[in-house]
């Protein structure tokens, strides 16, 4: 389809060059160049005039400060400079343009202002030391502050005037009116383009709200208008361009995204007057334009900034430096051409430097769609990592605008603020719609509503460019938190610390500790986050990396939460309702003789996995993971042995495996016995992993580097283990730990399973996983086979809905009285584990019924719950904190 337009330029060389359109006004003659309110001036009688300013420079000037204003005058200087080589310094307008942050930085030989209605030549006798083809110095944000500037070489300016000229077709008939700054890349732009073929410039200050400016194009006959969102939203809002004359027949939007339901004003209009409107995307870097859609296929790409202008090239660059050449994918948008900028400069002495680059990074991340138009998808210096997640800010617009509310976001790792105007179909932003909206928000993206701040605003905060002020924006939310904080100075007796201190009693507790520094597992995971939401509402994604100082931030300037009743709506984690669900239909499985119920045990598999992956992986990666046995001895041997025990005294002959941790190996176990394979099986994994970590170099740096890819070799290698056993005739129903340990490396795997690309080989893995675990099962061969497939294929379904809700629905909403109740049950899951097999046999002996029923299931729950409260209680708890203490060894490694 693109056959007939361009990626790559086919312009003769010998064209770019020195400026040329400076150099050759007078080829143009009489025709008129500059149509202001001060007057007219031919081609001729502007080269005139240019040259009379440079004989004013002193000849040490070779750097000159001009205020960047729609006036004839600084047009002329421009030019002036430009056609006797000087070096132009081009400034926005202001009060005291010499004394600004870019003046004082780079003190320029001279200065022309215009001060007290007038245009004034101020020069200070010194040369300032430039490259011989450096002509041009734009500031990138249009700030008069900012003191670092692009250097334009001549050729790069030649050279992108000459391309715009080629896409747009313009001649010398055209007659631009400038709606734009000349200061700003793109205004300074439309006034090069146009003397390069001889056109007529309409030069106005003028605003496009103004009757004036109308009337100006009218008189004139303008063809065509440059905008930025800003110019475009005018338009719209007053239906400007019904007044515009019939002359106008292009229009040219760039300057920043416009979103694709604002480009249906104009698209109509001009299709109405048979014009055309080119929709162009560019940076001050590559001397204003990089790419633009042709307007035949703008209608169905409304969303594109389409292919490079003549003479550049676009490519897609992935986070490794290696190109990207497939649709759909997406990578940093690179552009090649002769009009990029030499480099930055940030001081004097960088203006003689040659040229830095030979590509442009853009920094923006882009993706060229199946008929070979770019699509810009967000923007690097656009992103920001509150706690370590990924926020696309430009994503969070879009997403607000997709619930109807426009909004601006800013932000910085610790503070995310967003700009939202009143709306009359929705109402005034008041207090309570932006706590509603900071509530959803945190909801959305897994972070504390501390994190967001909501402001109304009448319009949009804007540079003197046009552009959105992004860094005024973090600047106010960042006064208004900091006065709120103030005044809420007096702090909650109940803090962070205490709340650890209960969790992790006797052990000393510092501001930098955090959850997984102290050893936390996912058996104290859900105190200790119950006891955090509390205080603090919701809670990052990875809270449980942050250390007690970062915590206690958030503390500080936590939201209030609104009282909610029962039956209102809460928040919890996927992976812990998943263990809730999962060990009440192993109570009632073994309870019963429900054979829907069976299963759960592989979701259980699946969350140690995965819960490794979250807590343990910093210990594994360093080689210090004996906290992590110290703590399965403490919190899982200890009461699986007391559990053992009581066994023992009640029916007697407890087996050996049990006692030795090899009970998944023993053919032999039966009845209420059974379900401690569960606890040898984790225990065998656990001392393999940490023996792992010890002992091999390369599977720390795997941790380290690349636990995605580690998870699925551990996938693979338990897989090819599982099958080589079958084939001897070692294996052992589910429980074996090749069989068991493909599901916890599958576990592993969800954790870092972050793209797109990596979910789908993960869910590949998994049907590996579900499929081996079948065929593996020596029990199919059994005359109960139809039983095992009846059991495999429950324990595959266990298996996908874990995996939909940890990938997917990471986060549920569901009453709070359920999510109080599967809190509770996932923080006993392993105590009622362990306990649950002694309630049923001793109910079932003593009701004479191996299957005693509901009523034994839910006391089993019951009674299991009770004896993980007393394990978490202060007492216990300090018993063990003090045994770990007084292991200084383990302590030093752990």
């Amino acid at each position: 389809m693109l056959a007939s337009l361009h990626s790559k330029s086919a312009l003769p060389r010998d064209s770019i060059g020195a400026p040329a359109f400076a150099h050759a006004l007078e080829t143009y003659g009489a025709r008129r160049a500059i149509v202001s309110r001060d007057g007219a001036l031919s081609y001729a009688e502007l080269a005139a005039a240019a040259d009379a300013f440079a004989r004013r420079l002193k000849p040490c000037v070779r750097l000159l400060l001009i205020e960047g204003r729609n006036d004839l005058e600084a047009l002329i200087a421009y030019l002036g400079a430009l056609r006797s080589g000087r070096v132009v310094l081009m400034h926005p307008p202001g009060q005291d343009v010499a004394e600004s942050g870019i003046a004082r930085t780079f003190t320029p030989d001279a200065h022309y202002t215009h001060t007290g209605g007038d245009w004034r030549l101020e020069q200070n006798g010194q040369s300032t030391p430039c490259h011989d083809v450096l002509a041009l110095l734009l500031s990138t944000s249009g700030s008069t502050g900012a003191a670092k500037l692009v250097r334009l070489s001549a050729q790069a300016i030649e050279a992108n005037a000459l391309s715009i000229a080629s896409y747009l077709g313009l001649s010398r008939d055209d007659k631009p009116i400038t709606a734009l700054p000349i200061y700003y890349s793109y205004g300074l732009s439309v006034i090069n383009s146009h003397l390069a073929v001889g056109a007529t410039i309409l030069l106005t200050d003028e605003s496009v709200v103004d009757d004036s400016f109308w009337d100006f194009a009218s008189e004139f006959g303008g063809t065509s208008l440059a905008g930025v969102p800003r110019t475009f939203e005018l338009l719209e809002r007053g239906d400007l361009l019904s007044r515009a004359p019939q002359s106008l027949r292009v229009l040219t939007q760039a300057g920043g995204r416009l979103a694709p339901e604002k480009l249906a004003y104009p698209l109509r209009r001009m299709q109405e007057r048979n014009g055309a409107l080119f929709v162009m995307y560019g940076q001050t870097e590559a001397t204003a334009r990089i790419a633009y859609v042709p307007p035949s296929l703008l209608p169905d790409n409304l969303d594109c900034i389409g292919i490079a202008i003549p003479g550049g090239e676009l490519s897609l660059r992935d986070d490794n430096g290696q190109a990207i050449a497939a649709a759909g994918k997406a990578g940093e948008l690179i552009y090649r051409g002769p009009n990029i900028m030499m480099g930055y400069a940030q001081s004097p002495a960088e203006l003689a430097r040659g040229c830095d680059i030979t590509e442009l990074a853009t920094g923006d991340i882009a993706e060229r769609t199946a008929s070979g138009l770019f699509r810009i998808v967000g923007r690097r210096s656009r992103f920001v990592k509150p706690f370590g997640l990924r926020i696309a800010l430009d994503e969070i617009e879009r997403a607000l605008e997709a619930d109807g509310v426009p909004a601006l976001a800013a932000g910085t790792d610790e503070l995310i603020a967003i700009a939202v105007k009143d709306c009359p179909l929705k109402g005034a932003w008041t207090p309570a719609r932006r706590a509603e909206l900071r509530l959803q928000l945190s909801e959305r993206y897994r972070l504390p509503q501390s994190l967001f701040h909501i402001a109304a605003v009448a319009d949009w905060p804007r540079l003197p460019s046009g552009k959105h002020d992004y860094a005024g924006l973090i600047a106010k939310a960042e006064k208004s938190l900091a006065k709120k904080r103030k005044s809420d100075k007096s702090a909650s007796s109940h803090t962070v610390n205490t709340v650890f201190a209960d969790i992790f009693p006797g052990m000393k507790i510092d501001d930098a500790a955090s959850f997984t520094s102290l050893g936390g597992d996912s058996l104290n995971y859900v105190e200790l986050a119950s006891g955090l939401e509390a205080m603090l509402g919701e809670l990052p994604g990875n809270w449980e990396r942050l250390s007690i100082e970062q915590l206690t931030l958030l503390q500080s300037s936590a939201a209030p939460r609104p009282a909610k009743g029962w039956m209102a709506r809460a928040g919890i984690d996927t992976d812990v309702a998943l263990r809730a669900a999962a060990i009440v239909a192993i109570v009632f499985h073994h309870a019963t003789e429900f054979d829907l119920l069976a299963g759960g045990v592989a979701a259980l598999l699946l969350m140690v996995g995965y819960n490794w992956a979250r807590f343990q992986s910093l210990a594994l990666a360093s080689g210090n993971a004996w906290r992590m046995l110290w703590r399965i001895g403490a919190q899982v041997l200890l009461p699986y042995f007391v559990v053992l025990a009581a066994f023992e005294i009640g029916r007697g002959g407890t087996p050996v495996s049990a006692w030795l941790l090899y009970a998944n190996y023993d053919a032999a176990l039966r009845g209420f016995l059974l379900p401690f394979w569960f606890v040898s099986a984790y225990v065998q994994a656990a001392v393999l992993v940490v023996g792992l970590s010890y002992a091999s170099k390369s599977f720390r740096a795997a941790v380290a580097n690349s636990p995605w890819r580690l998870g699925m070799i551990g996938i693979g290698a338990g897989l090819i283990a599982e099958t080589a056993l079958f084939q001897s005739g070692l294996s052992f129903p589910f429980r074996s730990l090749d069989q068991i340990f493909p599901l916890l490396a599958l576990g592993w795997t969800l954790a870092f399973a972050d793209t797109r690309r990596r979910q789908i080989w993960t869910w590949v893995a998994a049907l590996a996983v579900i499929v081996s675990s079948a065929v593996g099962d020596d029990s199919l061969k059994s005359q109960d086979w139809s039983s095992a497939l009846h059991y495999w294929m429950l324990q595959g379904l266990w298996v996908v809905l874990a995996m939909l809700g940890v990938l997917y629905a990471p986060r549920l909403s569901l009453p709070r009285w359920s999510v109080t109740a599967m809190t509770v049950l996932a923080a006993g899951a392993f105590t009622i584990y362990l306990t649950h097999t002694a309630v049923l046999w001793g109910i079932g002996r003593a009701i004479g019924d191996p299957s005693p029923g509901v009523i034994a299931g839910l006391a089993a729950l019951c009674v299991g719950l009770g004896v993980h409260l007393l394990g978490v209680s202060k007492p216990v708890s300090a018993l063990r904190s003090r045994a770990l203490q007084r292991l200084p060894w383990i302590k030093t490694k752990g």
